[in-house]
């Protein structure tokens, strides 16, 4: 709805609207090239986050200045920021489960926790 505002043509609203999910898949394939191996996933995943909900503030109206550029520059990290909260969460859980319980069926926890991580996202 907020496109409207600026009286493009369809071409340039497909456009707009192909620019986050184009950069989600672009940090899905990137992300474990990304994350250094020496931060915590923990840290990386709430850093992520915190700049997730500051850029998608952007994104929306909450200023009184409407400027497409902004709204475009933040639609593209936010779908660049949404790509590792896809891939990281399941490497924590495997992670988390080794280490509380060691004498489990890694194989079969693993199958288990990414049965729960992808309904839990197609729930959401």
């Amino acid at each position: 709805m907020r496109l409207e505002d600026y009286n493009l043509g369809q071409t340039i609203n497909g456009v707009i609207f192909g620019i986050q999910p184009l950069f989600y898949t672009m940090a899905t394939l990137l992300t474990p090239y990304i994350i250094p191996a020496w931060m915590e996933r923990r840290v990386a995943l709430i850093l992520n986050l915190i700049l997730l909900g500051v850029a998608t503030a952007f994104i929306g109206p909450f200023y009184d200045d409407q400027n497409l550029s902004v709204m475009c520059i933040a639609l593209v990290v936010t779908g660049f920021l949404l790509g590792p909260l896809i891939i990281m969460p399941l490497q924590e859980m495997m992670k988390s489960t080794k280490l509380a319980y060691p004498n489990c069926d890694f194989d079969h926890a693993t199958n288990l926790l990414s049965g729960i991580l992808s309904s839990s996202i197609g729930v959401g």
